[in-house]
């Protein structure tokens, strides 16, 4: 015969326990509504062979592992963070380790936050953490008495938290690089390429400015950063008008590989010359992006470096240091010549 799903009020009538109970037990509150771990198990136990919960919660409440890795991973990733996502995932098959992946916001931070106590998950991993104060605060309530947990933060934002809030074990881990100081590196080389017209996104290059006399900064719009071939066609759209107002060489810097490449895309079917008319810097250092119209000047993220240390963070190595800040690396292609 089938088994059939009970629901929380056929469990509680069937075991003689109150709706409630039920309900705490399931949502991993049993210890603090002073349910008896006797009664925890007979209804877990009764949920288990019925098919009503997975097996996992019943195995945590016994003091069992149920996945050795969590890996957090925010939604709103853009392609790079992405293809770092599955490589981890490659690194966590590779070395046969259980895990079990789970959405990495400010919303889904408490369910989160629940599997990963309730399942008893040792070691988390987190993909580009969100650059939310509501996240880190959230972060820290949730996660406070989790020291027995080790993270490793993937590109993990040093430009804007301190991750003494996150480093809440001596196994945890926060490796990335520093933006702002990346960014000031990416200025820097375009101005001793001998541009001196420069236009980035809002803010981008503002802190700096003020050291930079006789370079003039000019600005575009920018739109949703998951629609990036949307996103280079509407940046291309309006360099034309800020060029007919500028004299000399101009160089644009785009802040994503692909977002480049369609602004290529796009001024080169509206008869302007890359990099005659616009030179280029981008940000990202895709591997493809070697093989685009031009191969592409761009500032290369160390995602070899990072997935390597992810590598021996998850086998088990012991660091002397519990922050990584990495260097960014410049790629000269073809769209940013020197002048």
């Amino acid at each position: 015969m089938e088994k059939t799903t009970p629901k929380i009020a056929e469990i509680a009538d069937r075991l003689g326990v109150s709706r409630s109970t039920v309900s705490y037990v399931l949502n991993d509150k049993w210890e603090k509504r002073g349910i008896s771990r006797a009664t925890a198990e007979k209804i877990l136990s009764y949920i288990e062979e019925t098919g009503f919960l997975p097996n996992p919660a019943s195995l945590a409440l016994k003091g069992k592992r149920v996945k050795e890795i969590a890996i957090l991973v925010s939604p709103r990733a853009i392609e790079h963070q992405r293809r770092a996502f599955f490589s981890l995932l490659g690194i966590l098959e590779e070395h046969n380790k259980s895990y079990m992946v789970l959405p990495l916001t400010e919303d889904s931070l408490p369910e989160t936050a629940q599997f990963i106590n309730m399942y008893r998950v040792p070691k988390v991993i987190t993909v580009s953490t969100p650059l939310h104060t509501g996240l880190k605060e959230k972060w820290a309530r949730f996660f406070k008495s989790s020291s027995g947990i080790d993270f490793f933060y993937y590109e993990f934002p040093f430009e804007h938290m301190e991750p003494g809030t996150f480093l809440n074990s001596p196994g945890s881990i926060a490796i990335g690089i520093n933006r702002k100081k990346a960014r000031k590196k990416a200025l820097e080389y375009i101005i001793s390429r001998g541009y001196k017209n420069i236009i980035s996104p809002k803010d981008i290059f503002t802190t700096p400015r003020g050291g930079y006399p006789g370079i003039n900064f000019m600005e575009y719009g920018i739109r949703d950063p998951e629609q990036l071939f949307k996103l280079g066609k509407f940046i291309a759209q309006q360099l034309p008008a800020i060029r007919e107002k500028t004299k000399g060489p101009l160089a644009v810097y785009v802040n994503d590989d692909l977002a480049s490449a369609s602004v290529m895309k796009h001024l080169s079917e509206n008869g302007f010359n890359i990099p005659g008319d616009f030179a280029i810097l981008s940000w990202d250092g895709l591997p493809e992006s070697d093989y685009f119209r031009l191969p592409l000047s761009t500032m290369v993220i160390p995602h070899g470096k990072m997935l390597e240390t992810a590598r021996d963070w998850i086998n088990g190595k012991k660091f002397t240091q519990n922050q990584i800040i990495l260097d960014i690396e410049i790629r000269e292609g073809q769209t940013l010549p020197k002048i």
